[in-house]
């Protein structure tokens, strides 16, 4: 998943909010949403929240992935998923916090304006 910031997720034509628990079935008001519909939704959701929790983002990529090694830091340009071990959720992004804060942050006296920073977290569903 990656989002821009200013390109609104897209929702999908079913919203699949609705849960039966006597069917055990995810719908959409009268409707039976499939696993694509209710997985499209979901995603819908999480670009949703996502885009709204990093306002100030100048790009942002996120995944589910399987993998062994927290300790590889994702980037833009690669989330660093090994397809083994357990799911982790990743989120790499790029913010503008000020070429002083940057350079206090990296030690770098040639830093820009912007910093790619990231979060992940391993999970069991």
């Amino acid at each position: 998943m990656e989002g821009t910031p200013g390109s609104a997720a897209t929702a999908p034509s079913q919203t699949c909010s609705n849960y039966d628990a006597t069917t055990q079935a995810f719908g959409s008001g009268s409707q039976k949403c499939n696993q694509n519909q209710v997985a499209a939704y979901d995603l819908y959701l999480f670009k949703s929240r996502l885009e709204a929790a990093f306002p100030q983002a100048q790009e942002v990529k996120a995944t589910v992935c399987p993998t062994n090694d927290l300790s590889v830091a994702p980037t833009l340009s690669a989330l660093a998923c090994d397809a083994s071990g357990a799911l982790a959720i990743k989120i790499v992004w790029r913010a503008k916090i000020g070429r002083e804060v940057n350079r206090q942050m990296s030690g770098d006296a040639n830093a820009s304006a912007t910093r790619q920073m990231f979060y992940q977290v391993r999970f069991s569903p």
